[in-house]
Formats: structure tokens, C-alpha cells, sequence
């Protein structure tokens, strides 16, 4: 699950999106919405040992950061992770 979501946080929103067409800020968001989906789901199947192994694998570990303080779960994983 972790190299599958990788990717996200690999690279920028505008090649995470790829639709020239649409402004920084979309892109940004569409990509912001997926990385939290992602994190859901790692932190659902694989708990803090998936994110751990994530924020250890992706190349962008503080767009990780980003999305963890705004995650639906942010307050259960605060005293771990933050």
C-alpha cells in the first residue's frame, strides 16, 4: 500500500495531475485531496508503521506532514507523529 500511494508523494501536484489546463491551485488541491486519501488509507490497513514507512520512502516527506495535520485522523495520530 505504501509504494502503491508513494507517487503522491513523490512528485508535485503538476505531475501528479497532469492537466496543463487547469491553474496551480486546482492542481494543488485535486493532489492535496488524493495524498489524503492516501494517508487514509495507509493509516486504516497499516497504522503507524505504514506512515512511518512512507515519510522514510517518498522524496517529498513534508507534503506527508502537510496532509497528516489536515487528515480526518489528525487527532488520533498527534502524539505519535507530530
Amino acid at each position: 500500500m505504501v509504494d502503491k500511494n508513494k507517487i503522491l508523494f513523490d512528485k508535485w501536484p503538476y505531475h501528479i495531475i497532469c492537466q496543463p489546463n487547469l491553474k496551480p491551485a486546482e492542481q494543488r488541491k485535486i493532489a492535496e485531496e488524493k495524498r489524503k486519501s492516501a494517508l487514509e488509507e495507509i493509516w486504516k490497513n497499516q497504522g503507524q508503521e505504514g506512515i512511518i514507512r512512507l515519510i522514510k520512502k517518498a522524496k517529498l516527506p513534508h507534503e506527508i506532514g502537510d496532509c497528516l495535520a489536515i487528515s480526518s485522523f489528525a487527532e488520533e495520530i498527534e502524539d505519535i507523529i507530530f
